[in-house]
This record gives C-alpha cells, sequence and structure tokens, in this order.
C-alpha cells in the first residue's frame, strides 16, 4: 500500500485484517503500535526509493462524443 503513498489506508486495513481474529483481551500488546511504526517505516522507505511521483502514469482523456 506505501507504494500508491496511501500509508493511512495501509494502516488501517492492516489494523483490521491482524486485529479482528482477534479479541482485545487475547491480542499481543503493542500490536497497534508496531502496526503503524510498519506503516511509517514503509511509507518513508517507498518515498525515498520511488520518490513523490504518482505511481501509475495516466494518459489524458477526450470526450469526442456524448453518445
Amino acid at each position: 500500500v506505501s507504494g500508491f503513498n496511501a500509508a493511512v489506508a495501509g494502516c488501517f486495513f492492516a489494523i483490521e485484517t491482524v486485529l479482528r481474529p482477534l479479541k482485545a483481551e487475547n491480542a499481543p500488546p503493542f500490536t497497534t503500535a508496531m502496526i503503524i511504526l510498519a506503516s511509517v517505516i514503509s511509507s518513508t522507505v517507498s518515498n525515498v526509493l520511488l520518490g513523490e511521483r504518482p505511481a501509475f502514469t495516466v494518459p489524458a482523456y477526450e470526450l469526442k462524443s456524448a453518445a
């Protein structure tokens, strides 16, 4: 997800995926903190290696006819 520069969305996805099968009392300590830390690190590494450019180049689109 960090390749799409969506670290926050990736963080929420990871939290839902990891913590959904676990009950709150059975969750390992610091699980949420580790997921957030991993998201920040992956986003930083992605920005350093790939740069701040978009992941995909989208060609210009022209609407030639409304039909």
